[in-house]
Order: C-alpha cells, then structure tokens, then sequence
C-alpha cells in the first residue's frame, strides 16, 4: 500500500511538472493579431422627412368645384389657379355694387360712395377666394377633389409640395451641442429607400427646451438638396451628424511592444513560424492597446513581448526620456478619441 501511494504521489508530481512547462511553452507562443477599428464622432438623429415648403388648400365658404385646372403630379407654378368653385353669386353681388355706385355718384354724398366702394373691395376678394392658387412653383402631392363636388368650408381641395430640397427638425441633446456647427454633413437612412442620402445641417436654436423627462434638447434643423424622386414627404429616417470624419485605427495589444536601442519594436511571427523584428511608430490608446502609426499591418500576428518582460530577458528598456515621451502619447491620447468617443464595433477598454 506504501509503495503503491509513492508511486501514485510521484507520478501526480510528474503530470504537474508536464503540465506546468506546457503552461510555460503555451505563454511564449502567444500571438496577438493586428486589427483595424474605424472610430465615428457622431450625433445620432431621428425623425420624419418634410418638403421644403407645403400648401394645404381647403375650401373657404360653401360651394360646388366648378372646374379643375391640374391633376395629382403635376407640376404648377406660383400663381396658377388649380381649381374654381362656382362664383356666380359674388358675380352678382360685384355687379349690383358697381350700379350702386354709378348712381350714388349722382345725387348721393361722398361718404356713401366711400361705403359701397369698400363693400366693393369686399365682394371682389370673395369672388377671389373662389380661386385655388399656389403659393409657389411646386407639385400636386394629392388632390382630394373633382368637378362637381359639393364643399362646406374648411374641407380639403389639395396639397401642394415645393420638393427643391427635403427638411427636417430634430432634437440634440444639450451635452452635444458645443460640438454642432453649420454645414455639418449629416447621413440619413430611410427604411423605405435602399440607399444612403446626404444632407448637411442648415440651422440650430441657441435656445434649449425642457422636456418632459427633466432633460433639455435644442432643435436643428437638418436638409436634403436635390433628394432622390422615391423619398416621399413623411418618411421616417434614422442618421448620424458627423462632428469629424472617420478615422480608422490600426490597434494590438501593448504586450507585442518592446524595444531595442531605446527604438520600439515587435516582433512579427511570418508564416513558416520565425520572427521578424519591426521598428514601429505607435501612440497608446487606453490602457490595453496601441494605435500603430507605421511599421505593420492589419492582419500581422505579433510576438507577446510580455513574456520576456516578466522573464527578465527583454533588452534595451526605454530611458526615462523615452518613457517622458510614451506617457505623452498616451496622455495626449487620453485613453480614448477626442470627444470620448469610442472606435466602431464598441470593443471595451
């Protein structure tokens, strides 16, 4: 029994001797593969797309639809009559007015001249808002009425769009509102049209709201020049402000970093399994990684440099001048992209 329990107590050492060089062995051969993140300084947007300028045409007393002049698409110029509901009776009201007036301009006093000439004015307007008339140049987006359709007041005749450019007001919460400004291009996303579409911000409040969760938001006003025929009035988008442009980083991991002549290295592992020694110009971002300026890839597997600190044999540390210069790179990186952001893809640091 003794002997069987030696036997048992010197092979269980043996495993854990095996085990422990293989845990060594596995350390050493450690690789860290070079990775690209594109990092996005951004305003998220959402909303619902409107034309430029809008005319909704409703009925302003009673009557009959006379005659319609356009059809739903059209194009009309400002001016254009687009329908006319019958006017005969202001026609009549104008005409007595004018005998009226030819005969109080015989024996009557200018003061009751002056009274039907107003009454005048009054009737000729009536006859005028018989009269469905755009705004401006523009398009029929809907027409609601034909010829002999009977209206109250206030009923719907059309809608008129001037689409020389799509618009929107949305709202930007106040922490990212030192980071607005005029001109910024803007990347809109409509469900119901497969392409992206460019616009730019065109106006922002200096004045904020409260909303009703407590938190205060400024409006901006954002546009679309010359937006594609398929976007419609209406249709909801998501996008981005862009504050910067996108800015790609190629990052690893600092255990690849080492240094030779005071100079920063890594080692790249080639294919039939030797290493080549690189020089390298990095910057550090956040405390795990570093942002590669030159001297690899994306892609490149590099040497764990680590493991050769803790074993004491990695050379030619930095100086204290070199070291003065890293923590500037990584102060002057501040763990992060300027206006703490993050790179796409939301890796943790």
């Amino acid at each position: 029994m003794k002997k069987n329990g030696k036997f048992a107590v010197l092979l269980g050492l043996t495993t854990l001797m095996l085990v422990s060089c293989k845990n060594q062995e596995s350390q050493t051969d450690v690789t860290y593969t070079v990775f690209t993140e594109t990092y996005e300084n951004t305003i998220e947007i959402s909303g619902n797309i409107s034309a430029a300028e809008q005319q909704q045409m409703t009925a302003s007393s009673s009557g009959t639809i006379e005659k319609v002049y356009f059809k739903e698409g059209d194009r009309v110029k400002k001016g254009d009559v687009i329908c006319k509901m019958s006017d005969l009776e202001q026609q009549y009201n104008i005409a007595n007015l004018n005998q009226q007036i030819a005969q109080k301009k015989l024996n009557a006093s200018p003061k009751e001249v002056e009274l039907l000439e107003m009454q005048l004015k009054v009737k000729q307007q009536e006859l005028e808002d018989k009269k469905c008339i755009a705004r401006f140049d523009g398009i029929i987006a809907k027409l609601s009425v034909r010829e002999g359709d009977y209206l109250e007041a206030k009923n719907e005749i059309a809608t008129i769009i001037n689409r020389d450019y799509l618009k929107a007001t949305v709202e930007i919460a106040e922490t990212d509102i030192p980071k607005l400004a005029l001109n910024q291009k803007v990347i809109f996303t409509f469900p119901a049209y497969p392409e992206k579409v460019e616009g730019y911000v065109s106006y922002f409040s200096g004045v904020g709201t409260v909303t009703s969760r407590g938190s205060t938001v400024f409006d901006a006003d954002i546009r679309i020049d010359n937006p594609p025929e398929e976007i419609l009035t209406g249709f909801s988008f998501t996008g981005t402000i862009e504050i910067t442009a996108p800015k790609t980083l190629v990052l690893v991991s600092k255990n690849v970093l080492g240094f030779e002549n005071k100079r920063p290295i890594v080692k790249k592992v080639l294919k039939d399994g030797t290493e080549e020694t690189l020089e390298i110009e990095y910057e550090m971002y956040g405390s795990k990684y570093i942002n590669i300026i030159s001297g690899v890839e994306p892609g490149d597997e590099l040497k764990n440099m680590a493991e050769e600190v803790r074993s004491g044999t990695k050379k030619d540390a930095p100086s204290s001048e070199q070291k003065s210069s890293e923590n500037s790179n990584k102060n002057g990186f501040g763990g992060g992209m300027p206006g703490g952001g993050m790179p796409a893809g939301g890796r943790p640091f």
